[in-house]
């Protein structure tokens, strides 16, 4: 298991250690993907989640849309929002820019995703397969406030 003594020292190594990583990880998921497709080892994982540990109204919880074989989480992720929660999916804004996290609800617009190089493709692909449960996002989470509004 990797940690601060292991991992490798130069960016350039370490570049190459995440890019490794994420391959085997991506293997990994592909091989369980054809046991548990990921809509439903994500509502299972959702069930397990929410079973063990507490949300309260008002909290801010970071989530992601789940693109190819990654775990689907929006069954979590629409019951953490029909409790109370804002849930805040990261946006990345450019190469070597940090994450921005927009508000997530079931009923905004994807302003955002326009200026993002192939996320209305994405989500095009996605909406076909799905249907009507698009990921809706706006404004930033860093501007909300500990009840959850903007």
């Amino acid at each position: 298991m990797p940690s601060a003594v292991t991992a490798p020292p130069t960016s350039s190594s370490l570049i190459q250690y995440k890019h490794r990583l994420r391959g085997e990880a991506r293997e990994r998921r592909q091989k369980l993907a054809l046991d548990h497709p990921p809509p439903l080892a994500g509502e299972e994982a959702g069930r397990r989640i929410l079973a063990g540990l507490d949300f309260p109204q008002g909290s801010v919880v970071s989530a992601y849309w789940a693109m190819g074989d990654e775990l689907d989480c929006r069954a979590l992720i629409q019951s953490l929002h029909d409790s109370g929660c804002a849930i805040g999916l990261p946006v990345v804004v450019g190469k070597g820019q940090p994450l921005v996290f927009r508000r997530w609800t079931p009923r905004k617009i994807v302003s955002w995703c326009a200026a993002v190089p192939g996320c209305l493709r994405t989500l095009a692909r996605f909406w076909m397969r799905v249907g009507s449960q698009s990921p809706r996002t706006s404004g930033s989470l860093a501007t909300m406030s500990s009840s959850g509004r903007s």
